[in-house]
């Protein structure tokens, strides 16, 4: 069983299901959950306790099983949009795992009694300190279902390290599909063809009162978006689900008055952000890991394939 020690990242007195038990049981009211730090708060369900940022109408990030197994159940971008920040920070002092930002919505991790430290010698004393280099490179990449063996410290079902991984023939069709995306947007953009789109999200009561903007991280939006850009098929629902995002997203700022400028700019600002998820869908590193094999929608299934026939917009 892993231990606590001096080391500051290593010192989390919750190390076993015992213990974040025994945590729990001293709420005085078990339905409304105990607070963990002063931004998470733990319940249970069944046997299951249940960690969440915030209260229970926040984000649940995780779950610890009698089995001392600790499940991660959020995507990286819906931690980036909520609590990866405060993670960064303080995760390692309510459960044992340290937290590294390596890119938008990319993120590593690890078990802290796994982070290997350095020794620094002066005249006067020696420090040790976590390798931040290790956590940067050789920490695990977080993805959505990542399991712990909270005895050991190890990780059940590790994703690969996708930089090892790269199939160049494919990168390079990457890069040739997304340059041609982009460029077929903006031919679009000048010969008008987002101006029907806007005044129709903008006729449309519900998607007023709603504001959607769509969601890229759900594997619907990602599969229809990597599809595109790699047969160069640009779907209504795609350049709809682009110019509510214009529209609806700071919406403050613009009132509802967008140019096909303002799209073009959420276009980039999406690829980008959304590019290491687009990438493992496009085919671009030559594994997946456990957690995409049971989460992603197959690449010879579209949104239309199933039974209640939904389109991106729809869910």
């Amino acid at each position: 069983m892993t231990q606590p020690t001096a080391h500051w990242w290593n010192n989390c007195p919750l190390r076993t299901y015992a213990d974040a038990f025994a945590h729990f049981s001293t709420a005085k009211s078990k339905p409304n959950g105990k607070p963990l730090r002063q931004w998470a708060r733990v319940y249970i369900n069944g046997s299951t306790l249940e960690f969440y940022y915030g209260d229970n109408k926040g984000v649940k990030f995780g779950e610890w099983t009698p089995d001392n197994i600790f499940t991660f159940t959020s995507s990286p971008h819906e931690l980036r949009n909520t609590c990866a920040v405060t993670f960064a920070s303080s995760l390692y002092r309510a459960v044992p795992f340290m937290w590294q930002r390596v890119g938008t919505g990319r993120y590593r991790i690890q078990h802290t009694s796994k982070i290997p430290y350095k020794e620094y010698r002066t005249t006067n004393y020696t420090d040790e300190r976590m390798d931040w280099g290790y956590m940067r490179t050789k920490a695990l990449n977080y993805e959505k279902g990542l399991r712990f063996n909270m005895l050991t410290g190890e990780c059940i079902d590790a994703p690969p390290e996708y930089s090892e991984l790269v199939n160049d023939s494919a990168r390079k069709e990457w890069l040739r599909g997304l340059r041609k995306f982009k460029y077929a947007m903006k031919v679009r953009g000048r010969i008008g063809a987002f101006d029907p789109i806007i005044q129709s999200i903008k006729s449309d009561s519900n998607a007023m009162a709603n504001r959607g903007v769509p969601d890229w991280s759900d594997k619907i939006w990602l599969y229809a978006l990597s599809d595109a850009i790699k047969t160069g098929d640009i779907s209504l629902e795609i350049m709809r689900g682009f110019a509510s995002h214009a529209l609806f997203d700071r919406y403050y700022y613009h009132r509802g008055s967008i140019s096909t400028a303002n799209i073009l700019e959420v276009v980039d600002a999406v690829c980008k952000t959304y590019s290491f998820d687009l990438r493992k869908q496009f085919g671009v590193f030559n594994a997946v890991s456990p957690m995409q094999e049971t989460n992603e929608v197959s690449r010879h299934k579209v949104a239309g394939d199933r039974e209640d026939n939904p389109t991106p917009m729809e869910v």
